[in-house]
């Protein structure tokens, strides 16, 4: 297996966008609430795959439902995973999040997953940023087994598809107002995420999180995300020799505890829970993890 992370796309030419990114519709109804969100392993899952078509491009997308009451609305966290890989590489991290109380989107996207026609990983970042909002909204718009709460959605990515997040959260040409938490796992710069197209304007929580030790160097990457992030953000620093991909691939007594404070992190984007910081530190209160926080101002 071989993850090739993106630490410097200095050749990216940014993809014209076309593509309409509706505002938030209505929250839940008086007859629908909010659910809020559990520690992982509250409640149990269910898996779907739905197709999803934008343009040319079939678009294979792995949903991870909660079995919650009828009656509640339920957080929305959408993936993007990263080079040759595909969501199910990362089903243990996505159950944990379902079973938090959130209905996970993760879309497999041409060009770079594992098994598809590959191009370039310049073209095929630039491609998944435009599948997301376009996922996303077809998503939001199914007849599924729970509702989703189109007012709390956070959006995560591994690798490539970190690049990716950071790229719609650091540059204006790719903001989506319905996104209101961002997770850069691993994630690496590039021209269009912290160069000269880099913005700081966006003011939903971002959390940042690689393995001191990732093996293709995206360490420092993690670091600039955190200062040129605006508050309120998070930067988690995962020691002990991890390297790139496990964190968020196998499930360990460490890297629940790591999953577990994402929850309380996109919790903490959600409700703006002051407490939800004391949850994250408590998560990661063991030495081969560090946690840098930054409030709001």
């Amino acid at each position: 297996m071989c993850l090739i992370a993106c630490v410097a796309l200095v050749g990216w030419v940014v993809p014209a966008r076309g593509i309409a990114i509706p505002l938030p519709p209505p929250g839940p109804t008086a007859s629908v609430v909010p659910l809020p969100l559990a520690v992982p392993g509250t409640y149990q899952t269910s898996e779907k795959w739905v197709i999803v078509t934008r343009g040319a491009r079939q678009i294979r997308v792995f949903l991870v439902l909660p079995k919650v009451p009828v009656d509640r609305a339920v957080p929305v966290v959408e993936f993007a995973h990263g080079w040759n890989a595909t969501p199910l590489m990362y089903r243990a991290l996505l159950t944990a999040w379902s079973s938090a109380g959130m209905l996970v989107v993760a879309p497999m996207s041409p060009g770079m997953a594992r098994g598809t026609a590959a191009s370039s990983q310049s073209h095929a970042i630039g491609a998944q940023i435009d599948d997301l909002p376009v996922v996303l909204t077809d998503v939001l718009a199914l007849s599924l087994s729970v509702h989703a709460d189109s007012t709390r959605i956070a959006l995560a990515g591994h690798s490539d598809g970190g690049t990716s997040v950071a790229t719609i959260a650091f540059n204006p040409t790719f903001h989506d107002p319905r996104i209101g938490a961002f997770l850069i796992l691993a994630g690496g710069t590039s021209r269009a995420n912290s160069g000269p197209m880099e913005w700081r304007g966006n003011t939903a929580p971002v959390l940042i999180a690689d393995s001191v030790a990732d093996q293709f160097g995206n360490w420092p990457c993690a670091v600039k995300f955190y200062r040129q992030a605006a508050a309120p953000k998070v930067r988690i620093a995962i020691r002990q020799h991890e390297q790139h991909l496990p964190p968020w691939s196998t499930s360990t007594a460490l890297h629940r505890r790591i999953w577990s404070a994402t929850v309380h992190f996109m919790q903490w984007g959600f409700s703006k829970n002051p407490r939800m910081i004391g949850a994250m530190h408590h998560d990661l209160s063991i030495s081969s993890v560090g946690i840098n926080v930054t409030p709001p101002h």
